[in-house]
């Protein structure tokens, strides 16, 4: 939500007008609502002063908010004595209507009040009375000169359906609709006064929704933000932590990307249903976001974020919705790719050790496992077989991810053998050593030539690896403190190569090679999705066991996972 949200559930008189009968938890939850999902949030002092003997723990959670910056309260006073003052001399003539500014000793007052220096009671003069030149509410036809009378001679009190009824006797339903003016045009000075918007849906006031034109209905966002956050702030008594626990939510940065992504879903839900269909999205929303957010044990805005980015994968699947523009920009999805059991249990394992409670999502063939948010980006795994080109091996794997789950990067992970041994001189700086780290910046299939009685004939094409990959592959390195990474060309075959003649002719056939594995030929034939390489040397090709294996593919996964938290994609 880019406007503030305008907390027009405090305006007395709209609440009189609608015969609106909020409990005081009610709008603590509207408040809580309002400011997790907002950029701020604010109100009227006066509104919050007249509102406190029937709200008065939300007034008190409102200044407490206002204190730490996360509201704002809009005054046409600079002190809380000239507050008092400025209310005594409006209300003069209906005292008794507000008790609190003529019998109470104690007032609370913004410790950082939003100073407006023209008079709302000025302004809402002028704007009631052009109202009434442009358009009349039929019930008051025939009062419209005495109202406009009452209001131009009404001796600096204010403008309130009690202070004109004692200037001109109202009707009922003249009182109602009079009252409703009132407080149409009290809203858009709040509203024009800071750009803001106000919450939709609510009970008895909705009348008010069609002066904002942001689509906040507290249906749709209400019930995900009770699961995600508000049921853990009410497990608090004290005030002081709410409030603390309110801002250290704001300032997560998986937070801000958590609520960018639900205002999004919910506007893409509404655009593709329909804005008639709100009930029906707001009951998908409750479904298959809210009930994903009850399971979460503790309050962590990575684990809402995370949950809320699982939840659109399967709503995706089950519902068949295409995501907007909006949505695709806010996190990037990144599909890890491996193809043997002990690759696939290492990355299992790694990322079980952070805390990673795994999840799956089911597609008709592939699984993908959701390992939550690394740095800034939202990290799938799938597994394939070994080899590219059998019914469960790469190239399957990663034509049907790139339908599925449509991932904005791919990075294969695992195994590979190095091609620059050196066996004469082992101690050499320049040599490969088991668990070394590669990078391609390029792969060739190397089984793709024609074969002469006078030698080979390459005749497959070197196929580049995404430059922006690359480049943080690459330049990770700058700030890498574990195995060395080295970077060129990886070749790749289905064949499992464990013969030192086999390796010595590759060798030969591409001098500038630094590896050979078995699944990179996945790659080659998906236009599609931005890929990349990262594999560690286990063995030389020939003379192999798997004693290297499970420390290999655990330095190229540690490389992926520290380059993917340090850079954003």
């Amino acid at each position: 939500m880019s406007k503030p949200i305008y907390l027009h559930i405090f305006d007395r008189e709209l609440r009189t007008v609608t015969d609106a009968q909020f409990k005081d938890s009610e709008v603590y939850h509207v408040v809580l609502t309002a400011v997790l999902l907002s950029d701020s949030c604010y109100a009227a002092n006066s509104n919050l002063a007249e509102s406190s003997n029937d709200f008065r723990d939300s007034v008190r959670l409102v200044y407490e908010l206002e204190k730490v910056g996360l509201a704002k309260v809009l005054t046409t006073t600079d002190s809380k004595e000239e507050f008092v003052e400025a209310r005594r001399r409006l209300y003069q003539k209906v005292p008794e209507r507000y008790p609190m500014y003529f019998n109470a000793k104690e007032w609370i007052f913004p410790s950082r009040p939003l100073v407006l220096r023209n008079s709302t009671t000025e302004e809402l003069q002028s704007n009631i009375l052009s109202s009434l030149r442009k358009s009349v509410p039929a019930p008051l036809a025939s009062k419209v000169d005495d109202i406009k009378n009452a209001i131009k001679n009404r001796d600096e009190n204010a403008i309130t359906v009690g202070v004109l009824q004692k200037m001109t006797p109202l009707k009922p339903i003249e009182s109602h609709h009079l009252g409703q003016l009132i407080t149409e045009n009290y809203h858009k000075r709040y509203l024009d006064a800071m750009n803001g918007c106000l919450i939709k849906g609510l009970p008895y006031i909705s009348f008010f929704d069609r002066f904002s034109s942001e689509r906040f209905y507290y249906d749709l966002y209400a019930p995900i933000l009770t699961q995600a956050y508000i049921r853990f702030i009410m497990q608090e008594q004290d005030l002081t932590k709410q409030v603390q626990m309110i801002v250290a939510i704001k300032e997560n940065q998986y937070h801000k990307y958590f609520i960018d992504l639900l205002y999004s879903l919910a506007s893409t839900l509404l655009e593709q249903y329909g804005l008639e269909k709100e009930g029906d999205v707001a009951k998908l929303l409750r479904t298959e976001v809210g009930s994903a957010m009850s399971r979460l044990p503790h309050c962590d805005p990575q684990r809402v974020l995370e949950n809320l980015l699982s939840s659109i994968e399967l709503m995706k699947y089950k519902y068949h919705f295409e995501s907007n523009e909006t949505m695709e920009q806010n996190i990037k999805k990144i599909l890890y790719i491996v193809a043997t059991d002990t690759e696939f249990s290492k990355v299992i394992s790694f990322y079980k050790e952070k805390g990673v409670s795994l999840r799956h999502i089911e597609f008709s063939e592939n699984i993908y496992w959701d390992l939550g948010m690394v740095g800034k980006s939202h990290v799938y795994l799938t597994k394939s077989g070994m080899g590219a080109k059998r019914p469960d091996g790469a190239i399957l794997t990663i034509s049907k991810a790139a339908t599925e789950l449509s991932p904005d990067y791919m990075i294969m992970i695992g195994i590979a053998f190095g091609m620059k041994e050196d066996r004469e001189h082992p101690d050499n700086p320049q040599a490969q050593k088991i668990g070394d780290i590669l990078v391609s910046t390029e792969i060739e299939d190397y089984g793709t030539c024609k074969i002469m009685e006078g030698g080979i004939i390459e005749r497959g094409s070197k196929i580049p690896a995404d430059p922006a990959l690359i480049k943080r592959f690459t330049q990770a390195v700058a700030l890498w403190e574990g195995a060395k990474v080295r970077s060129g060309l990886i070749i790749t075959n289905d064949k499992l190569v464990n013969k030192q003649e086999f390796v010595d002719g590759l060798r030969e056939r591409f001098k500038d090679a630094i590896g050979g594995e078995m699944e990179g030929c996945g790659f080659l034939a998906n236009y599609k999705n931005p890929w990349i390489l990262v594999k560690a040397i286990c063995d030389f090709g020939h003379d192999k066991g798997d004693e290297y294996q499970g420390d290999a593919a655990m330095n190229a996964i540690q490389y992926v996972d520290f380059v993917v938290r340090e850079f954003s994609f």
